[in-house]
């Protein structure tokens, strides 16, 4: 029989760009000698590999995320493949959630109801409102370098321009008219 500590990988929340790696020991119970033919994961983004050390009585896994990583829930198995007649296939789940590097502060923009996208608000003596204007924050979560290439507005009355364009903290300016 054979020990495997920990006997779950869960990566916890981490960024697509992150590039970690967790090691597993799978020990013998007794002194009996165990020999691992293979590793592999169902997900595409981790690598595995091993070492096996004292003799043939312990050896590592260890489970790598290859970036960029799906964004979302990562929910994966890593398989060890051993010659112990009890275990010849260990199965491992993996788990974690992945988030997107760049992060947009407020993550949602609203802006004052008006007669409906693409019309004019009216004031009385029929003045048109001023166009409303917010302010965006788009960061980096890991600190890493970006550049803001396009943005491309929603509504054909909307214009956005970009305060800073590099760094790892950009601005962009939204203006609506009303």
């Amino acid at each position: 029989p054979l020990r495997i500590k920990p006997d779950r990988i869960d990566f916890g929340t981490i960024s697509s760009r992150s590039a970690i790696g967790v090691t597993l020991s799978l020990t013998a119970n007794t002194n009996a000698v165990f020999h691992i033919s293979g590793v592999d994961s169902t997900a595409s983004c981790l690598r595995a590999d091993w070492r096996e050390m004292r003799t043939g009585t312990v050896a590592e896994v260890t489970l790598r995320t290859v970036p960029p990583l799906p964004i979302g829930r990562l929910e994966a198995t890593l398989s060890v493949r051993t010659d112990v007649t009890s275990y010849p296939n260990i199965v491992i789940p993996v788990s974690g959630t992945v988030l997107s590097d760049l992060i947009a502060v407020p993550d949602v923009v609203a802006f004052a109801a008006s007669g409906g996208v693409g019309t004019s608000t009216r004031l009385s003596a029929g003045k048109l409102a001023p166009p409303e204007t917010k302010k965006i924050v788009i960061r980096s979560r890991a600190g890493q370098a970006f550049r803001i290439l396009r943005i491309d507005p929603p509504f054909p009355n909307m214009e956005v321009s970009v305060a800073v364009a590099t760094g790892v903290t950009s601005e962009a300016v939204s203006t609506l008219d009303a």
